[in-house]
């Protein structure tokens, strides 16, 4: 009777949705360990290395009359006083959150069309880390295509719970989806578990996208980012709907102040080129013209 518990698909999928229809808050990290673990059993985190190709992309609308948009740290984690409850951290516990491109960063904002943003990019400067990824799968569409690697082929060696192979692949759904549902008060606590409390011996988490199905997410404790990430760019960007146009300047990270210039300017660097392409923020679309020339006119 033990593997019937978990090997029956069907019933982790029911016992899954009404498990996302309950209130957490108020609940214990312990709590939600033992709604989850009752719905699918004890699925395993599963942890990725990240290297030194990647870089974190991160997007925020700021108020240039009471930010200093010259220091780095404008761009970084919020303060815990301004922290309200995510996706993915409690109220007053900031997380590090960010994407793999400038079109997602800017699309998972929330902003009106027409608002020009602040886009800076993060790459790793220490220690590269190992990541939880919330995903049971990653095809040739998604930004995360190296981590097929990184997903079990099999059942893990030594994994409880009576699962087949189906039936983990099942459960690494299920449980990635709930970062696609409104119940922040149980995705907050997850991902505190593992940005805060360290339970899956990794620096953050990567989890879907809500704005694009084969985008992702990444949530970063701040500390390892301070410790371990600089910002090495910052663009002025306007948000045009699915797809980006740089237009107002290009912030250089130099003797740690951020040195703005006009983007016509001069020539792109290798910042520019190492990160550009078709996710990336030298991307313009005809699109995007219509939103900047609506706003001009």
């Amino acid at each position: 009777m033990s593997k019937e518990k978990y090997n029956s698909s069907n019933r982790m999928k029911v016992r899954f949705e009404k498990m996302l229809q309950r209130n957490f808050d108020g609940a214990s990290l312990a709590e939600v360990k033992r709604a989850i673990e009752f719905s699918l059993g004890p699925v395993p985190h599963i942890n990725w290395p990240m290297n030194d190709s990647w870089a974190v992309i991160r997007a925020r609308s700021i108020d240039e009359t009471k930010e200093d948009i010259t220091n780095p740290n404008t761009f970084g984690s919020p303060p815990p006083i301004e922290t309200s409850q995510g996706r993915a951290n409690l109220v007053n516990y900031p997380v590090f959150y960010g994407t793999f491109d400038s079109r997602t960063a800017m699309h998972e904002i929330g902003v009106p069309l027409g608002t020009e943003c602040y886009v800076s990019v993060w790459e790793f400067s220490k220690n590269t880390p190992h990541v939880t990824v919330f995903l049971d799968n990653a095809d040739a569409r998604n930004d995360l295509f190296a981590i097929k690697d990184g997903l079990p082929s099999g059942l893990p060696k030594g994994l409880k719970g009576g699962y087949t192979e189906k039936s983990l692949r099942v459960a690494l759904e299920l449980r990635a989806g709930a970062f696609l549902s409104e119940n922040y008060s149980l995705t907050s606590k997850i991902a505190h578990d593992i940005i805060y409390n360290n339970s899956a011996s990794s620096a953050g988490l990567v989890y879907p996208s809500v704005v694009d199905p084969y985008r992702c997410n990444i949530a970063f404790n701040p500390e390892f980012v301070e410790e371990n990430m600089r910002c090495v760019r910052v663009y002025k960007m306007v948000w045009s709907g699915a797809f980006l146009f740089r237009i107002l300047a290009r912030g250089k990270i130099e003797t740690g102040i951020v040195d703005w210039q006009d983007t016509g300017s001069y020539e792109s660097d290798e910042i520019d080129n190492k990160y550009s392409g078709s996710n990336g923020p030298l991307e313009i679309h005809p699109s995007a013209l219509k939103v900047l020339n609506d706003r001009d006119s």
